[in-house]
């Protein structure tokens, strides 16, 4: 019997429409497989391209990160193709493949390499007035927006999702309520207020007859407000309606991400038994999945279950565990070794109440092993930032407690030395704005301070270690008497 490619092709799109990726993958196999057949055709590269395209996010979404960057490969492979025969059309596939390679080196920590790639995909023109066009402009604009946020250059994200709705507004209403999600949940990152976006995005989207996965997206960040501002059974509700949807969309990555929630919720509810058990299940879902930010989520939701219940020796290596892991982004290094060095600390908190001085002092060691250089990162990190709301909310929930934790171990283990030469660098570093030159660019931080005038400071191995663990210059080499 002959393919019929015109029947597969709708019976393709009806099955995304229905069921997104993973619904219309099985109708891109099959017209893949026809098309490979016809592979010097002229206008067949952009076809492949797409079909690859459409398996690779349903891979994503099934939480098979190979596949998905193989089928990017050879979307990729066929766009180039296209290409060199100038096929017009193939603007908007390569637009969409690099759009996924991002979202994929993304999920696989490498933001820096996403936004390189995202730049790429912007350059692309509509040379065949695509009608989906503005619809893809709009989610590159949200991807970035996601990768600007994991970098912590959160003005321009929150420029990016502002870009988003204004885009969306104009020309594709269906992804107003995605991009007023982002502009909702970079807000409350950053202190402020995002229930006014939400709710927007909500009656939007009953007005619209959303897609499941739309609903779904829009139910976890419901959850997620719901869940900072301690509403725990709104919180669950939403939970459920995020589950329910992505499972309904095939998307079971996502469905793992909502997983973190509900372990959450039984903490926040004083079940620390069953936030125990949910978060171990969340890690192992979103592990499989490939969902990271979930990953990271699931540990450290995991370690504040067992710190609650008194088990600080497990909370302390489940965050060794996703530290070992994480493959360089410097914000979530830094977040992690400020709950690392709490931990540790309280480690030797009991190990000293139980009488074992050495276990005490090892503990505390390395709680200031961690806690030092982190503190340097931390203040490393505000100093870059400029004046506003994320950089007080950053000094008060990072930069302020890791230096509190450092002076905390260093004075449990009377390391005097080092608590002057620490206090020097903090007092050196004071100002409320970061160093600008006369042009506006931004001037390198300030110098090492020594304690003692012709002698390295005490503190300066701490300064190295930060440079090195996060990749970020603390201090520069100059170094100035502080005496």
């Amino acid at each position: 019997m002959a393919f019929d490619f015109d029947a597969e092709f709708a019976a393709y799109i009806a099955a995304y429409e229905r069921g997104g990726y993973t619904a219309a993958a099985p109708h891109a196999e099959r017209i893949l497989a026809f098309a490979n057949k016809w592979w010097r055709r002229p206008r067949t590269h952009v076809v492949v391209a797409n079909m690859h395209y459409t398996l690779a996010r349903a891979s994503q979404d099934g939480g098979d990160i190979d596949a998905a960057f193989s089928h990017i490969a050879a979307g990729m492979k066929a766009a180039k193709q296209a290409t060199l025969i100038g096929d017009p059309r193939i603007a908007y596939e390569g637009l969409m493949l690099l759009l996924t390679r991002g979202e994929l080196e993304m999920h696989a920590g490498d933001a820096g390499a996403a936004l390189d790639t995202f730049f790429l995909a912007a350059q692309l023109e509509n040379s065949s007035d695509h009608p989906q066009w503005f619809e893809a402009q709009t989610h590159l604009l949200l991807a970035k927006q996601w990768a600007l946020q994991i970098e912590g250059r959160f003005d321009e994200s929150e420029r990016a999702a502002d870009e988003a709705v204004a885009l969306a507004s104009e020309h594709e209403p269906r992804l107003v309520p995605t991009a007023l999600q982002r502009l909702s949940m970079i807000r409350r990152l950053t202190g402020g207020d995002g229930d006014a976006q939400l709710d927007a995005a909500e009656v939007i989207q009953h007005a619209q007859a959303a897609r499941p996965a739309d609903r779904a997206e829009t139910a976890r960040h419901r959850a997620s407000a719901a869940l900072e501002r301690g509403d725990l059974e709104a919180a669950e509700r939403y939970l459920a309606q995020a589950d329910e949807g992505y499972r309904e969309a095939g998307d079971l990555r996502s469905a793992s991400g909502a997983a973190v929630g509900r372990a959450d919720v039984a903490r926040q509810r004083g079940d620390l038994a069953g936030a125990i058990e949910l978060a171990h299940e969340a890690v192992a879902l979103t592990r499989e999945y490939g969902e990271s930010v979930g990953y990271l989520e699931a540990h450290t939701v995991l370690a504040m279950s067992l710190a609650d219940a008194g088990r600080h020796e497990e909370a302390l290596g489940a965050l060794d565990d996703v530290r070992a892991e994480l493959s360089g982004e410097r914000l979530d290094l830094i977040r992690v070794d400020v709950n690392r060095t709490v931990h540790a600390f309280n480690v030797g908190v009991v190990r000293g109440a139980a009488g074992d001085e050495t276990g005490r002092d090892e503990a505390f060691a390395l709680s200031a092993s961690i806690a030092v250089p982190a503190a340097f990162a931390a203040d490393a990190v505000r100093f870059r930032m400029p004046p506003g709301e994320i950089r007080e909310r950053w000094t008060r929930e990072m930069a302020l407690p890791v230096a509190d934790s450092a002076l905390q171990a260093l004075t449990a283990l009377g390391r005097a030395d080092e608590i002057v030469d620490l206090l020097e660098h903090i007092a050196a570093n004071a100002s409320l704005d970061p160093a600008t030159s006369d042009d506006g660019a931004q001037l390198d931080p300030p110098p090492r301070v020594r304690s003692l005038p012709g002698e390295p400071g005490a503190i300066w191995w701490a300064i190295d270690a930060a440079s090195d663990r996060y990749d970020i210059p603390v201090r520069t080499s100059e170094a100035v008497d502080a005496w």
